[in-house]
């Protein structure tokens, strides 16, 4: 699979973004977990995605019930706010 993740609007001290996760394989994707590692900004929050905190850089993004599957060749997103 491939992740995008991209500011789109900014401000001083925050802003918001897309993330975006496309199966890239011929199975559906299913009982995902990612794992950011940020070294510029934090993640308040994000939507579509359960969000925990691990450590001071480093999250957990697993899927909501409706995020649950992502079929081959296909994409799920999710806007999120950070700081």
């Amino acid at each position: 699979f491939e992740i995008q993740l991209k500011s789109t609007v900014s401000w001083n001290g925050g802003g918001n973004g897309t993330f975006l996760i496309l199966n890239k394989s011929d199975s559906i994707l299913k009982d995902w977990e990612i794992i950011i590692k940020s070294i510029n900004f934090k993640i308040d929050s994000i939507w579509n995605f359960l969000l925990k905190k691990i450590d001071n850089n480093t999250y957990s993004i697993k899927p909501q019930s409706w995020t649950e599957y992502i079929q081959p060749n296909q994409s799920i997103s999710s806007g999120f706010s950070y700081n």
